[in-house]
């Protein structure tokens, strides 16, 4: 049979993935051949549809994206991660267009069974009519709060979130078979890694850790311990946002001021790359400092000639660029490269206000940097469900949330 256009595009997105391996097991590949991405992105331009970026699907209130199509190579990675075997039952939460489903449901053949969770009724909705669309029999689409995963068809083999979360649920952990696999985009304080752990009878054990960035679960388990501020100018449109604390009290017409306006710049001396920020100094700042921000550049606003800029990279064919530091009431520290090159990036401190903030900020990348920049290879997360206690552990940092205790 003559390969059609589209066939031919989506052979092209899986060479991608493989040649840049983005996953190693052939049948992450079959799977994605045999399950077309068009059927669950049906009104996505065809030659957007199998390029390797993120489709946002549905936006709230605020314009800001809470589903979408994830990007393929995190979906190749992270399916990778969970090694899903034939006859395998796998619990996702997180259904959003189906497509990830779609994908495991091919993994685990007709001797195994997906189901899939969605807060969202037209996200359920839309997610069960995409996957009969594509001819996938094998999944139940239910909506529900993925807090509580999905007893009724428990125990699962494989379990894996879609969302981010900065904690782990009992339900997750108690339908969970013993050796199995739990795998989420655990939020660090801000930082996110997608954490395969594996069930070990009273705790959960991290055998793989990779760099991520997904959208935030909703529902009783919601993230409330930031806020997003959109630095709006109407004349701009809304692709300026800030995320910081909550508890972090700020005037969102001076921080537009700061941010469009030229900063006092303070030189660290230090150069690295974009892998190396964000694999490795963003956990180490979350880890070390309370009062992180992040700031995101879109739209109009990206092209702006003052406002700090440090990583960068595409959504839905945009540009978009990201940096981060330290706030507090009185004073604002963003990284940014003062370089003309994106690589290496020269860091330095654009400082705002009271310098309280940049000070710290620099002193966190000076000891970063003496630390010798430690990578996502040598970290190692272990998982305590309430009330299980940890042993006594040497040099471990402790993170404690409301069911898990997390040493790393």
């Amino acid at each position: 049979m003559a390969k059609t256009p589209e066939d031919k595009l989506n052979q092209k997105l899986v060479k991608h993935l493989f040649k840049e391996q983005y996953f190693t097991d052939k049948r992450i590949g079959r799977a994605f051949i045999n399950t077309p991405r068009r059927f669950f992105v049906p009104d996505t331009p065809l030659e957007l549809v199998y390029l390797d970026q993120v489709i946002p699907t549905k936006y709230d209130a605020d314009k800001r994206p809470i589903s979408s199509s994830s990007q393929p190579a995190m979906m190749a990675i992270m399916l990778e991660q969970l090694a899903i075997e034939p006859g395998m039952n796998v619990l996702e939460i997180g259904a959003g267009t189906g497509f990830n489903a779609g994908l495991m449901a091919d993994l685990v053949g007709s001797t195994g069974h997906v189901t899939t969770l969605d807060i969202d009724e037209d996200l359920v909705r839309n997610a069960y009519a995409h996957l009969q669309a594509a001819g996938v029999r094998n999944v139940t689409v239910v909506q529900t709060d993925g807090m509580y995963g999905y007893e009724a068809n428990a125990p699962y083999d494989r379990i894996i979130l879609t969302v981010s979360a900065a904690d782990i649920a009992t339900a997750w952990f108690d339908q969970l078979k013993d050796g199995g696999r739990l795998l989420l985009p655990l939020s660090l304080n801000g930082p996110q890694k997608s954490i395969a752990f594996e069930k070990r009878g009273p705790y959960l054990r991290s055998y793989s850790i990779q760099n991520c960035g997904f959208m935030t679960l909703r529902g009783e388990m919601a993230n409330n311990s930031t806020l997003d501020i959109v630095l709006s100018d109407p004349a701009e449109g809304e692709g300026l946002r800030l995320n910081i604390p909550a508890d972090v009290a700020v005037d969102a017409q001076q921080l537009l001021e700061w941010v469009t306006h030229p900063a006092e710049k303070w030189e660290t001396g230090v150069s690295t790359t974009s892998k190396e920020i964000w694999s490795s100094f963003s956990l180490w700042l979350a880890l070390s400092e309370s009062q992180i921000c992040h700031l995101e550049t879109a739209e109009a606003w990206y092209h702006h000639p003052h406002i700090p800029k440090l990583l960068h990279f595409t959504a839905s064919n945009k540009p978009m660029a990201l940096t981060f530091g330290i706030i507090d009431e009185g004073g604002l520290a963003l990284l940014s490269n003062s370089g003309s090159q994106e690589m290496p990036l020269h860091l330095e401190i654009s400082t705002y206000g009271n310098p309280a903030p940049a000070q710290r900020l620099l002193a966190q990348v000076e000891a970063w940097n003496e630390a010798q920049r430690p990578s996502t290879e040598q970290l190692h997360i272990d998982a305590y469900p309430h009330p299980t206690q940890p042993p006594p552990l040497k040099d471990a940092h402790i993170l404690e949330r409301p069911f898990t205790t997390f040493v790393i």
